[in-house]
């Protein structure tokens, strides 16, 4: 078993990721109807898990890891998927992030499942991801209201989503969940 006390302040980057078994972060976390935005930083590594919502991953600065089998290696990403009910692991390294997640019922996470399929962890597109990340940045230092806030991350999720920010926030547009949520 690893030590876990042992001072990693001048261990190589693989040092540290064979030590950091936690993950310890602070951030930011608004809610929507539909999805939720963490914008934090973070080290260490996240137990395995799942999730119903898909997950968008965004480096803000610097980078992070995923992976979704223990017996395959860590990938490096400045920006990820991680779609629903997808086993993984999540490793950084004081890298500034924002953790996006979508409903996949939603009109967002419907237009995800199509793109990114199921079970699996994928890059994002590039030119998206940079504007989304930009953006959000931009309102992080910026200190941002909670409703801005919300709405720099609605946009964001429509960007990398590919469809536009939608007025009905029910899932799926569902009017028997619209109802029940009104109640």
């Amino acid at each position: 078993m690893p030590d876990r006390n042992r001072d990693i302040t001048n261990a190589t980057s693989s040092e540290r990721r064979q030590t950091q078994r936690t993950l310890a972060a602070s951030g930011r976390v608004y809610f929507w109807q539909t999805g939720s935005l963490w914008i934090g930083s973070g080290r260490g590594r996240s137990e395995w898990h799942d999730h119903h919502a898909h997950q968008l991953a965004l480096a803000l600065e610097g980078e992070f890891r995923f992976r979704d089998d223990t017996k395959e290696p860590w990938r490096e990403f400045d920006a990820a998927i991680v779609t629903s009910h997808c086993p993984h692991e999540f490793e950084l390294d004081g890298a500034l992030v924002a953790q996006l997640f979508v409903e996949p019922e939603s009109y967002e996470g419907r237009a995800l499942s199509r793109q990114y399929g199921a079970m699996e962890i994928s890059a994002l597109p590039h030119d998206a991801s940079r504007r989304s990340a930009a953006m959000l940045l931009d309102a992080l230092r910026g200190n941002a209201d909670a409703d801005a806030m919300r709405a720099v991350a609605r946009t964001a999720v429509a960007t990398l989503a590919d469809t536009h920010v939608t007025r009905d926030t029910t899932l799926a547009g569902d009017v028997r969940i619209g109802r029940a949520l009104a109640y």
